[in-house]
Order: C-alpha cells, then sequence, then structure tokens
C-alpha cells in the first residue's frame, strides 16, 4: 500500500514535501486520520450485520506524528539498526531510543485517534455488542538484526511482538499479559477452547540466545496448530 501511495501521489502531483503536505488519496501515514475517518463512515453506513476489515499502515515508521498529534517533518529512518544502518555499540543504544521515543509517540496519537473512532461506532445502538478486533501485523522493528541469523531475544521482540485487543461479549474487561501465539489468540476466541501444541525445535539462534527457535507445522487442515512465543523480557 506505501508503494501504491508513493505512486499515486507522483500522478496526483502530491508528492510529499519538506513540509510533510499530504493528500488524503495518497495511502501514506500521514493520511491516516482520513483513512480512519472514511472507514468509520463506512461501518456507520453500512449498519448492523456486516463485517468490516481495515489494515492501516500507522504506526508503521516512519514516525511522523508527535504525541500531540501534530504532523513533524521527519520523513524515512531505516529500520534494522545494524544489518542496514550500520550501527554498533554506543550509536546502536543511542539510535534505539531515539527511535523508541518517535514510535511511541505516533502510538499515544494513534490510542487517541482510536478513542474517538470507537466512541462514534459504540456510542450507535446497532453496534453495542460489536466484536472488535484490533491486531497489529508485527512489532515495532527498532531491530538491530534483519535477518534470524542475526537476531538478538531483543530484535525478536521489536520484530514480532504485537498487540492483540478484542472487545466482545462474554470476555471480561482488563489486561493480560501472559504471551501467546496469534494462531491460540484467534482459535480460542472465536473457536472455542484450544490446547497450545507442543513446539517443535529446529536449532538454536547462533549462539545468540539459550533459546531454541521453534515452530509447529499444520499437518491437518482441520486442527489449529499453536506456536508458543519465547519469553523474552522485553525491559532490556
Amino acid at each position: 500500500m506505501a508503494a501504491v501511495g508513493f505512486v499515486a501521489s507522483n500522478l496526483l502531483k502530491t508528492k510529499e514535501t519538506a513540509l510533510q503536505e499530504w493528500h488524503p488519496r495518497s495511502y501514506d501515514q500521514l493520511a491516516f486520520p482520513y483513512w480512519l475517518e472514511q472507514f468509520q463512515n463506512t461501518i456507520l453506513d453500512k449498519g448492523r450485520g456486516n463485517a468490516f476489515f481495515a489494515h492501516f499502515l500507522f504506526p508503521h515508521s516512519p514516525s511522523v506524528y508527535n504525541k500531540d498529534c501534530k504532523p513533524t517533518n521527519r520523513w524515512i529512518e531505516r529500520s534494522y539498526l545494524s544489518a542496514v544502518r550500520g550501527l554498533a555499540g554506543q550509536e546502536l543504544d543511542e539510535a534505539r531510543v531515539k527511535e523508541y521515543g518517535f514510535y511511541f509517540a505516533q502510538t499515544l496519537y494513534l490510542s487517541k485517534q482510536l478513542d474517538k473512532f470507537f466512541n462514534a461506532v459504540l456510542s450507535d445502538k446497532r453496534f453495542q455488542d460489536a466484536t472488535i478486533v484490533v491486531h497489529g501485523d508485527h512489532g515495532s522493528r527498532i531491530s538491530a538484526g534483519r535477518n534470524v541469523e542475526t537476531m538478538s531475544p531483543r530484535d525478536y521482540v521489536d520484530n514480532y511482538s504485537a498487540l492483540y485487543a478484542i472487545r466482545k461479549p462474554g470476555v471480561t474487561t482488563g489486561t493480560d499479559y501472559t504471551l501467546h501465539s496469534v494462531q491460540w489468540l484467534n482459535a480460542s476466541l472465536f473457536r472455542g477452547n484450544v490446547s497450545e501444541v507442543a513446539p517443535t525445535e529446529v536449532g538454536s539462534m547462533q549462539g545468540k540466545s539459550d533459546d531454541p527457535a521453534v515452530y509447529a507445522p499444520i499437518t491437518d487442515p482441520d486442527h489449529v496448530a499453536i506456536m508458543p512465543m519465547h519469553d523474552f523480557d522485553a525491559s532490556h
């Protein structure tokens, strides 16, 4: 979608400038509030009895909004701090801190936008018992390594930890910090109780960690194979 947006922006003569001007027909991060509003309007227009899906490029990098919901002049900063940008040692540590700051500022902005979206939809009586799932497709990617051979446990957190939030009748409100695979979450929430299967060990992380790399193959289309996540400590 980013590539489509880049091409569309050029064709429409709306390519972003140093001042970060944008056009709502462009699939870029700056146009996120426009597209979220369009999604909201579609839901309210179509009404109850429909399933809606949207994939937004947000809070995906580049982080172009600050925590006060204002666009910045910041644009492209490459991910994979060591593998792509060649950083190491103190430079790597300082870049992580800097990038986390930009990323979390944009995430705070996202939270405010989602609050407005949910309030608008759920204030409509037709959707008061709606099931809503919010799922990130990957982590922040503020990672040193790009490929599995070069990733540390911390890189796994940055690349693959993702938000999974659900609002559904019968699901108690709260926060759960236990780690589960997305397959298990989907299966347990939409297909009833499902047991996690034992992982298959396929090797270690090149001496980077004592934790084995694992996968759980799906051998039966009617059986949901679940891969437990590593219990990495995201605090360091």
